[in-house]
C-alpha cells in the first residue's frame, strides 16, 4: 500500500472515532439536561405523567377528600374509583340478633343468652356462660352483613348507631351509618301486656338496611360497582352493624370498659391471628354514643400492646359522627372546657386532650365531624367531643347541623364526606 492511501485510511479512522465520540458526548449531555429539567419541574410542582399516560400532580394536597383521584390502586385486581353516592339502590335485609332475650312474655321471665348466635359468649359477664344477669345490655342488637371464614378476612368493618333512648326507656331511632329505620325493634308477634315491650322476646328478626346509608353503600358497591369504590366483598370482608350497642352515656365507666373489651374480643374473633398478615384495614364508624364506642375501640386497637401485636401495623380507620363522650368522667380525655362552633357560636363541643394522648406513630386515622348542638335540648344537653387536628392521625371538622341531622340523615358533608375520606386511606 502506498503512503497516500495509508494516510487516507488513518484519516477516515480518526474521523470516525471523532464522530462516535461526539455523538456519545451529545447523548450524555442531552440525557443529563433532561434529568436536571425533570427534577426541577418536580421540585416546582409540575405534573408527572404515569406509564398509562395519566397526569399525576405530585403537589396535589391529598388530604382534601373533595379532590378527585384519577385512579386508586387497591393492591388487588381492580382499581378504586372516586366515590359518589349510589342513589336509587335497593334496601337490604339483614338477620338481626338479639343477644339477650326473655323466653316468655312476662316481666318475671329471666333474661337468657341467645345461644343460637355464634358469638354471644363474648358479651357475657367475664365470658362466663352462667352469668347472664347484667340488665344494662339486654338491648344489644347486631347483624352480620358479611361473615367470610376468619382466615379469608382482609377488611373488618363495624358500624354502630347512636344511643337508642335511655336505660329505662329503650327506643328505636333511625341511623345513617347502619341504615336502620324507625321501629326496627318492633315485634309483630308480641302478645304480652304493656308492662313487657315486644322487643324483649325477640331472638332473631329480619331488619331493613336503607340503601342510602354507609352500610347500604358498601352493599351496593358490590352489586352495582363490582366493589370499585372500596374493594370490599362478601368474600374478603367481615361487616357487622350494631343497631344498638348499649354503650350508654349513663353507664358507669367500669361498665363501659367491660363492654368495650367485649366488643374488641368479639370483633377480633371474626379474623384469625394470621389474618393480620393479609388484612388491609379495619374500619369503624359510629354516631353519637356509637361514635364514642368506635373511637375508643380504634385507640385500644392501636395502643393496647395486646392488639398491636396481633394487628402488626394494620390501618385502623375511624369515623365519628357527632360522637358524644361523657365529659364528667373524662371519657376519651374529655373535659368540660367548651369550644365554640365557628359556623354558629351558639353551638359548642367539649374539648378533649386526645391530641396529647395518642401516639403519633400508630396506624390510626380518626375523623370526627361535629356540630356542637345538644343531643336533646333540656332533656339531654350532652354534646360532642372536640380535639385538635394532627395530620395523618386525628382530624376534626365542623358542620352547622343539629345532632340528629348528623347521625340520622344523609348529607354530603357528613356521610358522603366520610366515605370519601375512608377511600383516601384505602388507597394508601
Amino acid at each position: 500500500m502506498n503512503t497516500a492511501a495509508q494516510l487516507r485510511i488513518e484519516f477516515i479512522q480518526k474521523t470516525s472515532y471523532g464522530v462516535i465520540f461526539t455523538l456519545l458526548l451529545y447523548v450524555l449531555l442531552v440525557t443529563g439536561c433532561d434529568s436536571t429539567s425533570t427534577e426541577a419541574e418536580h421540585d416546582a410542582g409540575m405534573p408527572d405523567v404515569t406509564e398509562d399516560g395519566q397526569v399525576f400532580d405530585a403537589s396535589e394536597d391529598v388530604k382534601d377528600v373533595e379532590d378527585h383521584v384519577d385512579t386508586i390502586d387497591d393492591g388487588g385486581n381492580e382499581e378504586l374509583i372516586p366515590f359518589e353516592p349510589l342513589t336509587g339502590v335497593s334496601d337490604h335485609v339483614v338477620a338481626l340478633h338479639h343477644l339477650k332475650y326473655r323466653e316468655e312474655s312476662s316481666v318475671l321471665s329471666p333474661w337468657v343468652a341467645n345461644r343460637a348466635y355464634p358469638g354471644y359468649e363474648y358479651f357475657l359477664n367475664d365470658h362466663n356462660p352462667d352469668d347472664w344477669e347484667e340488665s344494662e345490655t339486654e338491648h344489644v342488637f347486631l347483624g352480620e352483613i358479611w361473615a367470610p371464614p376468619p382466615h379469608e378476612v382482609e377488611f373488618l368493618v363495624l358500624l354502630s348507631a347512636g344511643q337508642q333512648g335511655a336505660l329505662l326507656d329503650r327506643q328505636d331511632y333511625t341511623a345513617i351509618i347502619t341504615g336502620q329505620t324507625d321501629n326496627w325493634h318492633e315485634n309483630p308477634s308480641h302478645t304480652g301486656t304493656n308492662l313487657l315491650e315486644g322487643w324483649q322476646t325477640i331472638i332473631t328478626k329480619d331488619a331493613t338496611i336503607a340503601g342510602l346509608s354507609l352500610a347500604g353503600q358498601f352493599i351496593a358497591d358490590v352489586g352495582v360497582n363490582n366493589s370499585a369504590f372500596f374493594g370490599m366483598t362478601p368474600q374478603n370482608t367481615y361487616m357487622a352493624v350494631l343497631f344498638d350497642a348499649c354503650f350508654y352515656y349513663e353507664m358507669s365507666s367500669e361498665k363501659k370498659h367491660e363492654l368495650l373489651d367485649n366488643y374488641l374480643e368479639w370483633l377480633m374473633s371474626r379474623a384469625d391471628n394470621n389474618s393480620a398478615q393479609r388484612m388491609e384495614a379495619i374500619y369503624l364508624a359510629g354516631a353519637s354514643r356509637g361514635g364514642a364506642l368506635v373511637s375508643r375501640m380504634g385507640i385500644e386497637l392501636t395502643h393496647n400492646p395486646r392488639w398491636k401485636a396481633v394487628l402488626s401495623g394494620v390501618q385502623v380507620i375511624v369515623s365519628a359522627f357527632d360522637g358524644v363522650a361523657n365529659e364528667e368522667e373524662g371519657e376519651l380525655f374529655a373535659t368540660t372546657t367548651q369550644v365554640q362552633n365557628p359556623l354558629d357560636n351558639s353551638k359548642f363541643c367539649y374539648a378533649t386532650t386526645l391530641h396529647d394522648e395518642v401516639d403519633p406513630n400508630v396506624p390510626l386515622h380518626l375523623l370526627q365531624t361535629a356540630g356542637g348542638a345538644p343531643v336533646v335540648p333540656v332533656v339531654a344537653p350532652k354534646r360532642a367531643f372536640y380535639f385538635e387536628t394532627i395530620p395523618e392521625l386525628l382530624e376534626f371538622r365542623w358542620v352547622n347541623l343539629i345532632h340528629s341531622e348528623i347521625g340520622r340523615v344523609w348529607h354530603d358533608e357528613t356521610a358522603a364526606a366520610h366515605l370519601r375520606w375512608l377511600q383516601r386511606w384505602l388507597m394508601e
